[in-house]
């Protein structure tokens, strides 16, 4: 390792540690762990086929970039990922105001109360899911950053972008799906 990259690795350290010790409105821990709770069965456990599908799959896509891709990301790459990034997160933040309308939507409906039930707790999930999906993307472009502005240029960096690009690809899926029910409940 450089003296570059053990500087970063220890400021990254005591960043993190500061904000968790003693800053409460940067803790994205409780997003994620409300996220991942998504994947429990009626019985308590996770649903393992699920949690493969949204954390192994983006590490095997990530791996197989590296390995079949490009030795190294391009700045053009870089710059299209940090574009994009940056337009869904401004999406995801729009969908924050779509659900509340939803939810009013929802309680205005027609439905039985039993639909209502399922259709504000698929609210609450794709609410969750939402916020998930912006701490990935504020993530991926501090990654994207760090890569562009030569901080850190190493293999593990570019396999963060890649994983956390393909997570970001796998949650958009999950998230048009929970809104296409809710929304086709409400459209009928």
């Amino acid at each position: 390792l450089e003296y570059k990259e053990i500087l970063v690795f220890f400021i990254v350290v005591i960043c993190v540690w500061w904000l968790i010790a003693y800053m409460n409105y940067f803790n994205a821990f409780m997003i994620v762990r409300d996220y991942i709770n998504q994947y429990k069965g009626n019985d308590g456990k996770y649903k393992k086929g699920l949690l493969f599908g949204a954390g192994v799959i983006p590490a095997l896509l990530a791996v197989l970039v590296l390995i079949c891709g490009p030795s190294e990301m391009t700045s053009n790459a870089i710059n299209g990922i940090t574009l994009i990034i940056t337009v869904l997160t401004a999406l995801f933040f729009t969908i924050i105001g779509l659900v509340a309308e939803l939810k009013v939507k929802i309680q205005e409906s027609e439905n039985s109360a039993a639909d209502k039930k399922i259709l504000n707790r698929l609210c609450v999930f794709i609410f969750q899911a939402d916020m998930f999906e912006i701490v990935v993307c504020i993530l991926l472009l501090i990654a994207c950053f760090c890569y562009m502005l030569g901080i850190m240029e190493t293999l593990w960096l570019q396999f963060v972008i890649y994983y956390l690009s393909f997570v970001v690809i796998i949650n958009i899926f999950i998230l048009m799906k929970r809104l296409y029910v809710v929304l086709e409940q409400l459209l009928k």
